[in-house]
């Protein structure tokens, strides 16, 4: 090439279409994130479906999806509670390898201490505790499919000083094909005080035993509050008529 031509534009232009092309991946990705966040708060006749949805495009593209998600944790205010969990529980969700190392990460965060005493039973401990036994849960999910290193996690995790992460990792461990042998391994990291854990059993919501006829421990008044019946739209209706004012020129109680 002679001194006085100038370099093609070709290689300055595939560089700018090939970061475009990464800004747009990531833009996706987000969005996908975004749709999964929202569906996994999402009720009524189609939540299932679309939760089913917007989780099978995640698991995907799950590499991609975990950067985003610990981009996003990253941007997140401490006390932002619900948006943390829904994070944490997507990485859990994906069932990927690529999850582990962040997962992993989060369950080794010491938990931080309570600043004041906790008001209308919110606390920052109990909160950052769901965070981690989150986590915990996602790193099980590796760990009933074969993955060591999971296993090595969370028999790590059974050494952390809070019992609701030892009772998850605990729960966890023995959720897994390996649970007989495991039992041993569990046994020895745990206290022979705790090993009651090991007996704990997690239960289908739709099992628990129900409470009968549970207005017989409301107050009186109470009781007679809540057999209140709403009025009905007609009900409503009339009275909004009787009560409606004459129009201009017009006597009260004339039609």
């Amino acid at each position: 090439m002679a001194n006085n031509e100038s370099p093609p534009i070709t290689a300055d232009t595939l560089v700018t279409i090939t970061r475009k092309a990464h800004e747009a991946n990531i833009g996706e990705t987000r969005a996908y994130v975004e749709d999964f966040l929202r569906a996994a708060y999402q009720s009524g006749p189609n939540a299932v479906f679309e939760y089913e949805h917007a989780l099978a495009v995640i698991r995907k593209a799950p590499q991609e999806v975990v950067v985003e998600i610990t981009r996003a944790l990253g941007e997140c205010q401490s006390y932002d509670y619900s948006r943390r969990w829904a994070l944490i529980f997507a990485a859990g969700e994906l069932r990927h390898r690529a999850a582990l190392p962040l997962l992993v990460t989060i369950v080794k965060e010491p938990l931080p201490s309570e600043p004041q005493p906790p008001s209308h039973g919110f606390s920052i401990v109990g909160e950052e505790t769901i965070l981690r036994t989150t986590a915990i849960d996602g790193i099980g999910h590796l760990a009933r499919d074969g993955d060591e290193e999971a296993v090595a996690a969370l028999l790590r995790a059974l050494r952390h000083p809070s019992i609701s992460m030892r009772r998850a990792a605990a729960q966890a461990l023995l959720s897994t094909k390996g649970e007989s042998e495991l039992r041993q391994r569990i046994m020895a990291y745990l206290p022979p005080e705790e090993h009651f854990l090991l007996e704990l059993k997690p239960t289908n919501v739709m099992e628990v035993p129900q409470v009968e006829n549970p207005e017989r421990f409301l107050s009186e008044e109470a009781r007679q509050s809540s057999s209140l019946k709403p009025p009905s739209l007609s009900e409503q209706r009339g009275t909004l008529q009787k009560k409606r004012p004459p129009r201009a020129g017009q006597k009260e109680g004339t039609k």
